[in-house]
């Protein structure tokens, strides 16, 4: 049995929550915040600090689900305790802290997984295969796009630069760390945003520079009510693969479009705005599976959380 200590009792914290009560073998031992009410939905006892829940109670794993801007000082409590940690991305706002925390990770020797949960979606997996494969040859062009409306619904901390980093640390991240971990670290980048109204630009491209392919992307945080869009389109030799959110379609040389719509695990509600998925359920799983072989994620590389972060200090710094 792991037993599971959540930081955190806000969003992210209640949907891991949720879905570690799925997983075999998974016990939440505890919740470390000042929400009762949370601490009692779950059945669990609440503490005020990660050092206080190791001296009271057997942890495996401290799953650490708060702002940002915290992250480093919550990662770093728990390796102090000797702790496996599961960190929600962004591990940190700057590669210094990153390389703090994972040299922290060597000395304490436990392992870190963060929480990069679009590298877990069954589309992510399939697409992954292809291109380490080649199944259609090289990639030639990619676009991945990730688009919703400002989430009003958050805590003010997510709309301060400092904190948070906005949209390339919060949401863009997601589609930088999966082109990251499929292509490696681009030769060159380059940023286009538009701001209206709103306090900092709520619309970028992106465009990534490779030896024999770009890749564009797009992410936003409208003023407007515009639905949540997470996209992809990868260009190879031999095929145009795409995901439009809910199917893939594989459109190769003389022949009909191959439709794949993959069934999920298990249907959770996300209780945020993607709605139902499972992407979390594999995500954490995969995690617990990790610790139980005493293992490092193979899809958590630490070149990769260094360099992912590294790009986005230089992106913060052109606007």
């Amino acid at each position: 049995m792991i037993k599971v200590l959540i930081v955190g009792q806000g969003g992210m914290g209640k949907v891991h929550a949720t879905n570690f009560l799925a997983i075999p073998d998974v016990k939440i031992v505890g919740f470390v915040g000042d929400n009762q009410e949370v601490a009692d939905e779950f059945n669990v006892p609440l503490y005020k600090t990660i050092t206080e829940a190791s001296n009271q109670i057997e942890i495996d794993v401290v799953d650490v689900c708060t702002p940002t801007f915290v992250h480093k000082d919550n990662v770093l409590e728990a390796f102090n305790n000797n702790k496996h940690v599961i960190c929600e991305k962004p591990l940190a706002l700057n590669s210094k802290d990153v390389k703090e925390i994972l040299q922290a990770s060597k000395d304490a020797d436990r392992l870190l997984f963060v929480a990069h949960v679009v590298q877990f979606t069954q589309e992510t997996e399939y697409l992954r295969k292809l291109v380490n494969e080649k199944t259609y040859g090289n990639v030639i062009d990619a676009t991945f796009n990730r688009l919703s409306s400002i989430p009003k619904w958050v805590s003010p901390w997510m709309f301060d630069r400092k904190k948070a980093g906005l949209i390339p640390f919060d949401l863009h991240i997601h589609d930088l760390d999966l082109i990251v971990s499929l292509f490696g670290r681009p030769k060159n980048h380059r940023l286009y945003k538009s701001q209206g109204v709103s306090q900092f630009p709520e619309h970028f491209r992106f465009i990534y520079e490779y030896k024999d392919h770009n890749v564009l992307s797009e992410a936003s945080w409208f003023n407007a009510s515009y639905p949540f869009s997470a996209t992809w389109r990868v260009v190879f030799e031999y095929a145009v693969v795409e995901f439009n959110g809910e199917t893939v379609t594989v459109y190769s040389q003389e022949k009909e479009p191959d439709i794949l719509a993959f069934s999920p695990e298990i249907i959770l509600d996300s209780k945020i705005n993607v709605g139902e998925t499972d992407m979390y359920y594999r995500e954490l799983k995969h995690f617990i599976e990790c610790i139980k072989s005493n293992e490092p994620s193979p899809l958590m590389r630490e070149k990769q959380l260094v360099d992912v972060i590294e790009i986005l200090e230089e992106i913060d710094k052109l606007y």
